[in-house]
């Protein structure tokens, strides 16, 4: 995200003792959506799988253990 001047609001913001472990995307044709990312110039993109359907699918590592989000 581009927070512009007024920066990313997350140093402010509390800790709840949860983290990042993963995030992926899931398309019918990840190459595509790959080329996307190149054409955009986006760094350090996210990792693209074949799916079905598409679909967000991140692991958050929680106080009471590993939660899916998708």
């Amino acid at each position: 995200m581009d927070w512009e001047e007024r920066g990313s609001p997350a140093p402010t913001m509390p800790e709840f003792g949860t983290s990042l472990l993963s995030f992926q995307i899931e398309h019918p044709d990840p190459g595509r959506v790959s080329k996307l990312y190149a054409r955009l110039g986006v760094v350090n993109p996210s990792e693209v799988r074949k799916g079905d359907q598409f679909c967000y699918r991140a692991l958050i590592n929680t106080p009471t253990g590993v939660n899916e989000l998708n």
